[in-house]
């Protein structure tokens, strides 16, 4: 994946805003990589540019060697809501994707049944999305992205509406599930520790308009538990170092 001097505006003339100038990045196959900025620095806007749900204006996208687009087949796109279809059971929902996909009935089924197992939520194939607690809910929401088996995973802040102790959680039972089809992973997040948790690299956006900032690598070996972290003294130093960049463009 690549992005070449990108720019994009939303409406004309004297009224226009810039949301992305002159961005560039490149990843390679199985990259985890972490976009953070102030509010407004037009990270989902670069989301949604690779998704193909936004036209690019300017610059250039490639993505498995071609343009963006939307419903690529080897892109799957996780937003903060889980966006479940209430009538359809929580299997039915995980199924979806690869329905849309068209992967096979009995390959579908058996997918959906294995996932739901690995996000704990077995028990729960048959139940409805109503009946289910948020982190819950966003559980089958994962277990439907991962099921895809896609090359590409977008995830736009989907672990920010949680508790803490769950975000903790999704966020292991994600890195375990993603280590599995080792995807390419673009994380969009306000959550700067998340970050760095997550990620390989993290790419910091200055304000609007966003321009890549810098690109810090993350030095810490995999796997990692959230917790152990904490008392990492490279996690904090290179916390350090990308919060003094940040503070100066939240305070802008």
């Amino acid at each position: 994946m690549s992005v070449d001097q990108v720019s994009h505006r939303f409406g004309s003339g004297p009224g226009s805003v810039t949301a992305l100038d002159n961005v560039g990045f490149s990843l390679q196959s199985g990259d985890f990589v972490a976009i953070v900025g102030a509010s407004g620095c037009g990270k989902t806007t670069m989301l949604n540019l690779l998704a193909g749900l936004e036209p690019l204006q300017e610059g250039a996208i490639s993505i498995s060697g071609g343009a963006p687009s939307s419903g690529h087949p080897d892109i799957a796109y996780l937003f903060a809501r889980d966006s479940l279809l209430p009538w359809r059971t929580v299997a039915g929902n995980v199924e979806l994707g690869m329905e849309l996909r068209g992967v096979a009935k009995a390959e579908r089924r058996r997918r959906a049944l294995d996932y739901l197992d690995r996000v704990g939520l077995g028990d729960y194939a048959g139940s409805y999305p109503a009946q289910l607690s948020h982190g819950m809910r966003q559980r089958v929401a994962l277990a439907r992205t991962i099921a895809q088996q896609p090359k590409i995973i977008l995830l736009d802040e989907p672990f920010s509406a949680l508790d803490a102790q769950t975000k903790i959680l999704l966020q292991g039972v994600f890195m375990d599930l993603w280590e599995d089809i080792k995807a390419t992973v673009i994380l969009i997040t306000h959550d700067l520790g998340e970050a760095i948790t997550l990620a390989d690299r993290v790419l910091l956006f200055s304000s609007r308009p966003g321009r890549l900032r810098q690109d810090f690598e993350v030095p810490l070996q995999r796997p990692r538990n959230p917790l152990d972290l904490q008392s990492d003294p490279e996690y904090h130093e290179l916390y350090d170092s990308i919060w003094n960049l940040l503070r100066e463009e939240v305070t802008q």
